[in-house]
């Protein structure tokens, strides 16, 4: 079978909510242990703040990486954020931001900021990514802007496969089954 693979919004009770965030939590950290344990975390409320703070003259500059495959990013992104390809063909443009980096849980990004810390970035892997951002509650929104030509809200959260269903109350998980030849020569392409 191939195609993408779409599970119903999810309602849940406040009790499997909280076993989401702490099946999200368990597996970030183990991930963590293995792949990426020099990379510091930022919490997924610690960047929301800042992002709401973005628009004052007196906030810090963030800069926010979606580092997951441009199949992934068409499905829903955290607002404000750019690609990795982005990032890298403007890396110059960031030197004095906090950079913080994401994908579904925290894996690919953490590995992604142990680069950029080499290079002396002031970077940070957001912890739970967008799994835990979707666990929160908070908006994500939809790169492609299908309804106004900007980007518009959706509770959509690519999930990258079934282990990783673990989405927020009322969000709706979506996963590729078997990627199409083409999207993964485009994936590879573009350079995820």
């Amino acid at each position: 079978m191939s195609g993408t693979y779409t599970s119903p919004a999810a309602s849940l009770t406040d009790s499997e909510l909280e076993a989401r965030r702490k099946a999200v939590d368990d597996m970030f950290q183990g991930y963590k242990k293995k792949a990426f344990s020099k990379a510091p975390d930022m919490s997924v409320k610690e960047l929301h703040k800042m992002l709401d703070k973005k628009n004052s003259s007196t906030s810090k500059q963030v800069v926010v990486i979606d580092v997951r495959t441009p199949g992934e990013r068409e499905v829903s992104i955290i607002p404000q954020a750019i690609s990795r390809s982005e990032f890298e063909a403007h890396k110059k443009d960031f030197e004095k931001h906090t950079v913080v980096a994401y994908c579904t849980i925290g894996y690919r990004s953490g590995q992604y900021v142990q680069e950029l810390l080499g290079e002396g970035f002031n970077a940070f892997n957001l912890k739970g990514s967008i799994l835990e951002w979707s666990l929160e509650g908070f908006a994500l929104v939809d790169p492609n802007g299908k309804t106004t030509g900007e980007s518009a809200e959706t509770k959509r959260v690519h999930v990258f496969g079934e282990n990783w269903n673990l989405v927020g109350r009322d969000y709706e998980a979506v996963w590729f089954v078997r990627l199409p030849i083409h999207r993964l020569l485009w994936d590879f392409i573009c350079g995820w």
